[in-house]
């Protein structure tokens, strides 16, 4: 089985994914969080985006990341390993260049012990039922991998919007026949707690990949009455013009470079469009997409725009009408 992934006190800018991984999973498998951690850093973030907008719109910075997400509440575990107030916002797509081509090169899947430890338990109960199986089974499903990021990511595409990638993990484990395993396994008790089973540990990694592809841009999410969400819960993740671009990274079929110079574009244009109307910003930055970036896979239809630029308009109208102490 392969290495677990190293708890990292500080976040590399060489080592984004496992920055990540580490940050939002601790190493039992469930999922990080503390009630003052989680505040300290939303203010953290929103603040310095603030900052970046403010600066932006100033001349300071050449460019701006304002990620496709509303409200932020419950993501930031994700990105305080990308956006802090350290960082430039040149940085942040810096380590969005990093991070995919992490993923993109991503051969040995990330555990942790208590991944492991799960993995071991599901093998031990339904081995003696299912036989070899039950090993392909944990290796796509109860780590942090390439393979099942890509069928995620295909689910979004057929759907157009999926309840989680919890949701869509749990759809294609169907589609592969090893959902039988799965109800075997989920109710496993790997230590004290009601909800210290094997059922978490797939959760965790759901949560996991619904930061990542948010805030790349791969979805949005934007669920304005949302207020508390317990971490068990499914996030609406809609599809965007850059969905279908990221399994062309993913498969290199385009350079990581190109996806980023494109979402950096629209990201821009966005912002730099605001306040006009959303249904405006969309036509307008869509044509942006369709003159410049379609040969690489990026999509321009309105719906698409619309998705993402809901959560963006969001976004950009708190970050510029609150002063984040």
């Amino acid at each position: 089985m392969p290495k677990t992934s190293r708890r990292h006190k500080d976040f590399s800018p060489d080592k984004v994914l496992e920055s990540i991984f580490d940050n939002v999973i601790k190493g039992d498998g469930k999922l990080t969080g503390t009630t003052k951690d989680r505040l300290k850093y939303h203010i953290e973030i929103m603040k310095t985006l603030s900052e970046h907008l403010t600066g932006f719109k100033q001349g300071i910075y050449s460019t701006i990341y304002v990620p496709p997400l509303y409200p932020l509440k419950g993501f930031e575990y994700h990105l305080i390993p990308i956006i802090n107030s350290y960082n430039k916002p040149e940085d942040i797509y810096i380590r969005f260049t990093n991070l995919l081509k992490e993923l993109q090169e991503l051969r040995e899947p990330l555990y942790t012990e208590g991944h492991k430890k799960a993995a071991l338990k599901c093998i031990e109960v339904a081995k003696p039922i299912y036989g070899e199986k039950v090993y392909s089974f944990v290796n796509k499903y109860v780590n942090l991998n390439k393979t099942i990021l890509i069928d995620i990511v295909r689910k979004l595409i057929e759907n157009n919007s999926i309840a989680g990638c919890t949701s869509a993990i749990q759809e294609v484990f169907e589609e592969e026949n090893y959902g039988e395993i799965y109800r075997l396994c989920e109710e496993i008790k790997l230590g004290r707690g009601k909800n210290n089973d094997f059922k978490r540990r797939i959760i965790s990694l759901g949560r996991t990949y619904d930061g990542i592809l948010i805030f790349l841009g791969v979805a949005s999410n934007y669920e304005p009455a949302r207020i508390i969400r317990k971490e068990y819960r499914s996030y609406l993740l809609l599809r965007t013009p850059f969905t279908r671009a990221f399994i062309n990274v993913m498969l290199r079929n385009i350079q990581v470079e190109d996806y980023v110079k494109a979402y950096k574009d629209f990201i821009e244009c966005v912002v730099k469009t605001y306040p006009n109307s959303a249904e405006y910003i969309a036509s307008y930055c869509g044509e942006l997409l369709n003159n410049k970036w379609r040969h690489i896979g990026v999509e321009s239809e309105y719906y698409l725009n619309k998705n993402i630029i809901k959560a963006l308009y969001a976004m950009i109208n708190e970050l510029s009408s609150k002063i984040f102490h």
